[in-house]
This record gives C-alpha cells, sequence and structure tokens, in this order.
C-alpha cells in the first residue's frame, strides 16, 4: 500500500497542470449539470467532464445475451453514474458516441470484455436495469436541462427494443433508483416521482421542487429509503415508500460534529445489510473540503456516531456483504495537481474507526463497484482504470482497464455505483 505523503510528495515534484481554461468551459458548457457545479465549487474551475453516461450492473438473464452489433471504434466523452443492484452480473454502460448501451462481462478474459451492443435511436443519459436483468430504463441525455430529461424508456433487453415510453409532463425524471422487488422506480432531482413499473404510471410525488437532492438510496427490504438534500437548507429525510410520505427530515445546515460547525453538504447514503443503520458521506466547508461519514439510525434517523476522513470531497460509500466493512471514496486535493489522489478509506461500522487509506492513484476516482459475497471491490477511475481490492485485507491485489473508449478529461464529480 503506497503512502500518501510519499505519492503527494512525488506528484508536486512532477509539476502537472491542468488543462487550458478554454479548453476546459468549452466542455463544461456542453452540459455538465448545475448541481455538480455546487457540489465541488471549490475546484469548479476543473470540473470540465461534459456530458453523462451510465453504467448498470445486473443479474445475467438466463438466455443468451445480445449480440455484438454497431460501430465499436467512436470514441466518446463523458463520465459516468451508476447502479448496483445485483450480486454479480454484466455491466451496462450507456455510449452516447454510439447511441448505444455497451455491455461488458466483468468475468470475461481479460475482465469487462464488450459483449454486446444495444442500439438506440437517441443519445442516453440516464440508465437503470430491473432487478431480474430483463428490463433497461433509458432517459435521453438533456445537457440543457440540469434535472434531466421528462422521457424514460423501456428498453427489453432480450429483444433490444423500446417496449414502452414513459413521460412525466410535470417534472423532469432525473436520477432513478428502482425497488428491491421491481414493482416501483424513484426517480429523483429537484423531485422525488414514484413510477409504477408495472403500468408506467407517474405517481404523485413524494417530494416536489423543494430540494437539491444529491442521493436516494432504498432499504434492502423496500419498505423505506434516505435521500439527501444539498439545498439551501441542507438535509437528509427518512421515507416510507408503502404510505408515500417523507416521515422525518434532519437538518444538518448547523449541525456541530466535534466542534465543527455550518456548511456541510451530504452527498451519499448506503444502508447496512440488514438496514438498521445507514451511513451518509458528506462534506465540510466550501473553499478547502473535509470528508466526514455519519452513521445513523435507519428508524428514528437520529446521528449514532461519526468520523473524519481528511481532506478531499467524499463520494461513493459501500458496505460489503456481512457488514464487516464500510469503503468511502475520498478525493484528496493536492496542490498544483489537475486530479488529486484517488483513496479509498476502509471503515469498522461498528466503531466507525477509519482504517488504514488506500491510494489508489493520482487520476480523479469515478465510483466503486462491488460484487455480492465475493468480497471484492472495484475502484474506478476516469481513465476506466480498475483497482482490485480485496474486502477483507484492504490492499490492492491488481489492476486491469475497461476496453471502452477513454474519456478525454477527468472529472472532480465523484461518481456512484449503487442501486
Amino acid at each position: 500500500m503506497t503512502d500518501l505523503r510519499d505519492l503527494k510528495q512525488n506528484i508536486d515534484n512532477m509539476g502537472f497542470a491542468p488543462p487550458p481554461l478554454h479548453e476546459i468551459v468549452d466542455r463544461a458548457r456542453r452540459g455538465q449539470r448545475q448541481r455538480v457545479k455546487r457540489r465541488l465549487s471549490a475546484t469548479a474551475v476543473i470540473v470540465a467532464v461534459v456530458v453523462l453516461c451510465s453504467i448498470v450492473i445486473v443479474n445475467r438473464p438466463g438466455a443468451r445475451g445480445p449480440e455484438l452489433t454497431g460501430p465499436g471504434s467512436q470514441r466518446y466523452m463523458g463520465t459516468a453514474t451508476a447502479a448496483f443492484v445485483s450480486k454479480s452480473g454484466l455491466v451496462y454502460v450507456a455510449d452516447q458516441g454510439n447511441n448505444s448501451l455497451l455491455v461488458l462481462d466483468p468475468s470475461a478474459k481479460p475482465g469487462f470484455e464488450p459483449v454486446a451492443t444495444i442500439p438506440l435511436s437517441f443519445t442516453p443519459g440516464v440508465v437503470a436495469v430491473s432487478p431480474n436483468g430483463a428490463m433497461a430504463y433509458v432517459s435521453p441525455l438533456a445537457p440543457e436541462v440540469a434535472s434531466g430529461s421528462n422521457t424514460l424508456y423501456e428498453v427489453d433487453l432480450s429483444t433490444q427494443k423500446v417496449v414502452r415510453t414513459i413521460v412525466d409532463h410535470s417534472q423532469p425524471l432525473g436520477s432513478m433508483a428502482i425497488a428491491p422487488d421491481g414493482k416501483m422506480a424513484y426517480a429523483w432531482g429537484d423531485d422525488i416521482v414514484p413510477i409504477d413499473l408495472s403500468t408506467g404510471q407517474i405517481l404523485k410525488p413524494i417530494s416536489r421542487s423543494q430540494f437539491d437532492y444529491t442521493d436516494l438510496e432504498i432499504s434492502p427490504n423496500g419498505r423505506t429509503a434516505i435521500a439527501t438534500s444539498e439545498g439551501v437548507s441542507p438535509n437528509y429525510q427518512l421515507i416510507n415508500l408503502v404510505s408515500g410520505n417523507i416521515t422525518k427530515t434532519v437538518s444538518i445546515g448547523d449541525l456541530q460534529i466535534r466542534h465543527t460547525k455550518g456548511m456541510w453538504s451530504p452527498q451519499t447514503v448506503a444502508f447496512s445489510p440488514d438496514g438498521t443503520s445507514a451511513y451518509i458521506g458528506l462534506q465540510h466547508g466550501s473553499e478547502s473540503l473535509s470528508a466526514w461519514l455519519l452513521k445513523i439510525s435507519a428508524k428514528t434517523g437520529r446521528i449514532e456516531s461519526d468520523v473524519e476522513l481528511g481532506q478531499g470531497g467524499v463520494g461513493d460509500v459501500v458496505v460489503t456483504s456481512d457488514g464487516s466493512r464500510a469503503f468511502v471514496l475520498v478525493q484528496t486535493d493536492v496542490k498544483g495537481v489537475y486530479s488529486g489522489v484517488f483513496t479509498i478509506v476502509p471503515i469498522d461500522p461498528g466503531t466507525l474507526e477509519a482504517l488504514q487509506r488506500i491510494v489508489v492513484g493520482d487520476v480523479q476516482g469515478l465510483g466503486l463497484l462491488q460484487f455480492g459475497t465475493a468480497h471484492t471491490l472495484y475502484a474506478v477511475d476516469t481513465q476506466w482504470r480498475l483497482a482490485r481490492i480485496d474486502e477483507r485485507t484492504d490492499h490492492i491485489i491488481s489492476t486491469l482497464r475497461i476496453p471502452v473508449p477513454s474519456l478525454l478529461a477527468p472529472t472532480l464529480q465523484p461518481i456512484a455505483f449503487r442501486g
């Protein structure tokens, strides 16, 4: 495991510099979401990625997947957002350069080889896949609308055909989480909007245009959810999905933790395997960010414990299937380095003690991929390189590169791989 101080010194000596400002501005204008800019305002000048491409991990359908079709050599620009919805399976990448869903196989030799592509008649933006791996729900890229498109296309993954279009005429649908039983979806962004997937009906919003949501996670039993907001009044909310009501809102705008006050920005949520606790990654400050983790009661919303994770922006939070470890993506700022240092902080969930951090590299971290009971964690950076980590030892055991078109610029937006 690399020592973080030595890595920082080496990087400083190398004298990395960001790309020209005019290039960054041009890219940013093509579709970077406003919420991303607010989230890491301290580094807004170099948050330069342009369009979203989504990754989803799903159970493998029993039948053979679609054949590899379409132009596979075109390059695209973008970053990724993802939903982890199963113990193992295929990875679906929204390939915006080819207007398609690119299917990757993590178990292939070499890993993450493309095995199929599903052509679309539009440029995909947000994508989610049903827990049984039968259907994908894809909304078009809408860079001019910060909260996304208001149209959702249901794609049958076995036939590669759009079988239904769901339109919300009241608000954009934003990001999406699908309940474990696959019957309901919840679109979230400025609003939280339930969608009955059996009928395609848009239901009454749980929350409408009151907050700027950063995450919405559904409990393992599918009955409750927790949403985080970094709007005018930063908070997290407990949601009863059975009744469709927000049962509790906990404001953290004036929260004081260990003599640290104000300017809190909650980012990501993860439930414990039994659903009794939840972990919330949040940032403190505006010019210089520090990363923190809260452990809360999923029933009452009460903060049970907290831990500071060090300087940097907080990203994905994942918990092992047996609940013995949590892992938090922290992008550590390094003076003079465009992307900073990609690190992962292992956490003991019982004591909420931060263990020895894992230094992945000097490229921007994109997210964390976790494969169920395999005790394997993948740390993904914006150059599509993966560090394979043994969750039992917290050590990097191998590295590989996803064989998809490279990103043309990194982003300082930590992205979560979750469902």
